[in-house]
């Protein structure tokens, strides 16, 4: 009897955890103050909390390749902070190569894995403000123009491919100086049974 109610007791553990969802908060914010991008990622109903603070680089060209970056991160299990990390990379031409070719290895070997996850992911919500300007009020007016040409075509798009539900875009000119700032919040998830059938099509080989 007592092995039946661990059984019981496991598979309900097992349906909740499958049921539930990694949701990743995302904030890319550039103004005077500010140069970074914020990930949040919250899995186990928000029991397990992950931060990654990115600073914008600004990468020097060919000849100086290489920028320095600090990436600061932290975890938190249910209200307790865990670990906290604090790293310096650098960051260079190189650096991107190679991470490009990681990453093309990878879709080559999980690529059957990678596209079932993408058609499961759902944007739930984005909110994206800028606010552009140069000296000349036409030129302001044109590139305000295309910034929202622009954003209309990447909305569109990620409703189509990412199920995107809520939006909220602005373009804001500015006026007689050279400006740029924007900010970008949004929200995607994905459920952990998506992420286990992934793993077993990349397994079994199952298209």
């Amino acid at each position: 009897m007592l092995l039946l109610y661990i059984s019981i007791i496991f598979i309900v553990i097992l349906l909740l955890v499958s049921l539930s969802s990694i949701k990743i908060k995302v904030r890319l914010l550039k103004d005077n103050s500010c140069e970074e991008v914020v990930f949040h990622f919250y899995a186990l109903y928000g029991l397990i909390k992950y931060r990654m603070e990115i600073p914008f680089v600004e990468l020097m060209n060919k000849t100086q390749p290489v920028a320095a970056t600090e990436i600061n991160s932290d975890i938190e299990i249910s209200n307790q902070e865990t670990v906290k990390q604090h790293n310096n990379k650098d960051i260079g031409w190189r650096e991107l190569e190679s991470f490009y070719n990681q990453a093309r290895q990878m879709y080559k070997r999980f690529g059957t894995g990678i596209r079932y996850i993408n058609k499961r992911l759902i944007m739930e919500d984005i909110s994206w403000t800028t606010e552009v300007g140069v000296s000349d009020a036409a030129a302001t007016a044109i590139t305000t123009g295309v910034f929202w040409a622009l954003k209309s075509n990447i909305i569109a798009l990620l409703i189509k491919k990412l199920s995107l539900k809520s939006y909220h875009v602005n373009v804001q000119p500015y006026y007689g100086a050279d400006k740029f700032n924007t900010s970008l919040d949004c929200i995607i998830t994905l459920k952990i049974v998506h992420i286990i059938i992934a793993g077993l099509k990349i397994l079994f080989k199952i298209k």
